[in-house]
């Protein structure tokens, strides 16, 4: 989704939500082993990389051609837009993934993202409308 799109969801989901009705969003983040969503690495969650395949090949290298269009947004992101509409009620990652691949080198190699948007697969929001 582009930023337009996450905006005309959440504009949409504000519109039809109840007051006080809860909102519970399942954000597959780009940021994670698998958040490339390359056909070649649709295994979710990533357990097994395909031979030739190098981890978070789509925040590196970028080798692989995404198969599909992506926003890029980080967790912090979506939050932000949330709040924007909703009270936020709680958000935490569903579903990690990519933990046994993320060596120091590569670590390293991401500094700018946190080990928890670069292992978390499922990023879950649960927001009240007010």
């Amino acid at each position: 989704m582009s930023t337009v799109c996450v905006a005309a969801t959440l504009a949409e989901i504000t519109r039809v939500l109840k007051p006080e009705g809860l909102v519970y969003a399942r954000i597959h983040l780009f940021t994670c082993p698998s958040g490339g969503h390359n056909v070649r690495v649709a295994e979710v969650p990533l357990r097994h990389l395909p031979d030739g395949v190098e981890t978070w090949d789509h925040l590196r290298k970028c080798r692989l051609p995404l198969d599909v269009p992506l926003n890029k947004w980080r967790q912090k992101q979506y939050l932000e837009a949330f709040a924007q509409h909703f009270d936020i009620v709680n958000h935490y990652c569903a579903m990690r993934e990519g933990e046994h691949l993320l060596t120091p080198n590569i670590e390293t190699e991401l500094s700018g993202y946190t080990r928890e948007e670069l292992t978390c697969g499922a990023y879950v929001i649960v927001a009240r409308k007010s």
